[in-house]
């Protein structure tokens, strides 16, 4: 099974990330049910060890919610390089420490992954052709405030790839205090 940890989206935010797209560039936009902050992605894992990964992020330590900003697009590797594109996050620091404790915590699965260092974002589109209106694109939007987001829950989800693209389910939801709680299908 396909997993990754992340923030889950209000739906104000996620349709103001839509609105955000222009249809006329040669980018796959995401859809909105898709939209989610990553906070570790975990990849393929034995079914065995869907369970065990369930229960060992309750032990993340995480007392208090705090609120995020969405803004300014952004692109991977560069805006004049674009294959994704996403929007940023501020202040990256309470979402660094969330993923830190997270990861720590999932280091016992010996999980491999992306070694890259974490930049917290939301991807929402994906670059067909890179060609110079996408570049302005990104720039056009590289100063939007998209919104706010009290950040009091994560999540683990189950990411299916079907030909339509990605459907993911929610297996498990974490609040703030780690109070145990049941799926959350409200995303």
């Amino acid at each position: 099974m396909r997993l990754f940890v992340a923030i889950p989206l209000p739906e104000p935010i996620k349709r103001r990330i839509y609105n955000l797209r222009d249809e006329s560039l040669p980018v796959r936009w995401a859809k909105p049910d898709t939209y989610h902050l990553t906070l570790k992605f975990i990849g393929e894992v034995e079914d065995t060890l869907v369970e065990q990964i369930r229960d060992a992020l309750f032990d993340v330590p995480w007392s208090e919610p705090f609120e995020i900003e969405l803004a300014q697009a952004g692109a991977f590797p560069s805006a004049e390089r674009p294959r994704v594109i996403w929007c940023g996050v501020r202040p990256q620091e309470p979402v660094i420490t969330l993923q830190e404790k997270i990861v720590r915590v999932l280091d016992r699965f010996e999980i491999t992954g992306d070694d890259k260092s974490y930049h917290p974002h939301v991807t929402f589109g994906r670059v067909k052709k890179p060609i110079r209106a996408v570049s302005d694109f990104i720039r056009l939007n590289e100063n939007s405030i998209i919104g706010h987001i009290n950040a009091d829950r994560f999540c683990l989800y189950s990411s299916e790839l079907k030909k339509g693209g990605a459907v993911h389910t929610v297996i498990e939801t974490y609040t703030a205090g780690n109070e145990l709680s049941q799926p959350d299908t409200r995303h």
